[in-house]
C-alpha cells in the first residue's frame, strides 16, 4: 500500500532533525514537497498555447519539486545542486516507493563514503555538482547514468565524457539526447555552469503562427525560499499565477552560460 507524503516524511523526521543544517522554524513552514504531474499539468502535443503551437514535446514522469530551505534544512545561496539531486531521486522513490529521499547531510555523508567528499567538509555548505549526481546514481542506486558537457568547461573530470560545441550543431545533438532520455528513462536532467544547478523537466518543440519553430526546456529552478502551499502549486500548474522557478524557456536562454555540465541519470521506466 502506497504512503502519503506526509506519513512517509513523519517516518523521516528522526533523520531530518539530526541533520546540522536542521531548522526547527523551517519545519513548521515547509514540511514536504509537492509533486509535479508533467503529463496532467503541463502537457503535450498538437495543442495551441497563446500564439504558439506545441508540436512534440518529451518530460519527466513524476517527481518532487525542491527548492531552498524546504524539508526543514537551511540551504539559501549554497544548496541548488542538492535539491536537483532530491528531485532525480523523488522520480526513482515515487516509482519504486523506495525509501532513499536523503536530506542533504545524508547526501554528504554518501558522497563522502565515495571519496568525493573531504571528512572536513561534512555538515557545511561545500558546492556539489553534476558529476556528483552521477556518482550517487551509479553507486547508491546502482543505475547508469550519463554525463555530458555543453561548451566550456572549466572543471576537469578525472575520466573522459562527451563535450558537445555551444553551437548549432552541439544544440542539435543536445536537443536530440534530452528527447531519447525523457522518452527512454522520463527523470529530471541536472545541469550546472559551476556557479547555479538547474533541473531540467522536459523538452518541447513549439511553432508561432508564421510557422517559425524552435525547442523549449522546462526548467525547474531551486533557488527559491518561499515554500509553495499545495494551493499555489495548483495556481502554477494551472498558469493563473506569474512564476519564475517552473516554467518553459527558450533551450539557448537556459544554457546562458558558456559551459554547463549535465548528468542524464538512466532510470528505467516501469
Amino acid at each position: 500500500k502506497k504512503e502519503s507524503i506526509e506519513s512517509f516524511y513523519r517516518k523521516k523526521m528522526k533523520e531530518i532533525e539530526s541533520s546540522p543544517f536542521f531548522d526547527a522554524k523551517l519545519i513548521e513552514r515547509s514540511p514536504v514537497y509537492h509533486i509535479i504531474n508533467l503529463y496532467k499539468n503541463y502537457i503535450g502535443d498538437d495543442i495551441t498555447e497563446g500564439k504558439k503551437t506545441i508540436i512534440k514535446s518529451a518530460l519527466a514522469q513524476n517527481f518532487g519539486y525542491y527548492h531552498y530551505n524546504i524539508m526543514g534544512e537551511r540551504d539559501g545561496q549554497w544548496g541548488c545542486a542538492y535539491r536537483v539531486i532530491q528531485m532525480v531521486l523523488s522520480s526513482y522513490r515515487i516509482r519504486n516507493m523506495r525509501d532513499d529521499d536523503p536530506t542533504i547531510d545524508t547526501i554528504q555523508k554518501r558522497l563522502y563514503e565515495m571519496g568525493r567528499l573531504p571528512k572536513e567538509k561534512l555538515g557545511t555548505d561545500v558546492w556539489v555538482e553534476p558529476p556528483d549526481c552521477h556518482a550517487y546514481v551509479t553507486n547508491v542506486l546502482k543505475l547508469p547514468s550519463l554525463e555530458m558537457n555543453y561548451g566550456e568547461i572549466k572543471q576537469r573530470q578525472p575520466y573522459e565524457i562527451a563535450v558537445l560545441p555551444k553551437n548549432e550543431e552541439g544544440r542539435n545533438v543536445l536537443v536530440k539526447h534530452m528527447y531519447n532520455h525523457f522518452e527512454t528513462y522520463g527523470t529530471p536532467i541536472m545541469i550546472d555552469d559551476g556557479l547555479k544547478a538547474y533541473g531540467i523537466g522536459g523538452i518541447r518543440t513549439v511553432q508561432d503562427e508564421n510557422n517559425r519553430s524552435w525547442t523549449e526546456c522546462l526548467r525547474l529552478d531551486p533557488h527559491q525560499y518561499e515554500y509553495m502551499t499545495l494551493e499555489s502549486y495548483k495556481a502554477l500548474l494551472e498558469k493563473r499565477t506569474p512564476n519564475n522557478y517552473v516554467k518553459w524557456m527558450p533551450i539557448d536562454e537556459i544554457f546562458y552560460s558558456k559551459g554547463w555540465m549535465l548528468c542524464f541519470p538512466q532510470i528505467e521506466l516501469f
